[in-house]
């Protein structure tokens, strides 16, 4: 493993391990999120930046509690760490995969 994924890894840990001391050392399960962007809410489907209060839009590949790939709404986001690609909600850490094209150009002329 390069330094650099070895670094990588370790903040990835400490950001599971820090949300793990505020909750009790309850953990959230994580989830890998495709196609995403941020959204105020779920009836307000104008895009966002990654910040507190918002929602993730997008889907969820091979969820157990979902029987197939579609697309979901997330609870409000509590915490974002862009550079880990890491957002946390009420129940779960998502892992960002790829953005959604929609998303990256406006996010490319807004933020």
């Amino acid at each position: 493993m390069t330094v650099a994924l070895e670094e990588q890894k370790n903040h990835h840990e400490d950001f599971i391990d820090e949300r793990k001391a505020d909750k009790g050392a309850i953990s959230k399960p994580l989830a890998v999120i495709e196609n995403w962007s941020v959204v105020q809410s779920v009836i307000s489907q104008r895009f966002q930046p990654p910040e507190m209060g918002n929602r993730l839009r997008g889907y969820v590949p091979r969820c157990p509690d979902l029987s197939s790939t579609k697309l979901v709404h997330t609870s409000p986001i509590i915490r974002a760490d862009l550079d880990l690609g890491l957002i946390e909600t009420r129940n779960t850490i998502y892992r960002l995969g790829e953005a959604s094209e929609e998303y990256k150009a406006w996010s490319a002329g807004c933020l």
